[in-house]
């Protein structure tokens, strides 16, 4: 996992928000379990009995370093889903 990632998952749960993002822009639910269990792992985020994500003191202190790099950077998308741009005399076929 970057630290990119872990900067959007930790931003996620702050937020309470879905994984609809990160699946949009290409990684997998798999990826995102296996991440989320590491983000366990190392005590960034705990879950309660209803399975609710929250973060932990260290996760909180690990989000605000990395808000401090990442805060205006945007997800990019994934290279294989990349377009590359045409040229005037190629025909589009889909």
């Amino acid at each position: 996992m970057t630290e990119f990632v872990l900067y959007k998952l930790l931003d996620l749960i702050n937020r309470n928000e879905t994984i609809g993002t990160m699946l949009k822009i290409g990684y997998s639910y798999s990826n995102i379990a296996t991440w989320y269990s590491e983000l366990e792992k190392l005590k960034y985020i705990y879950k309660d009995e209803d399975s609710n994500k929250f973060l932990t003191r260290n996760g909180k202190e690990q989000l605000y370093k990395l808000e401090m790099k990442y805060e205006n950077k945007d997800i990019g998308k994934l290279e294989q889903f990349k377009i590359k741009p045409m040229l005037l005399e190629e025909i589009y076929l889909p």
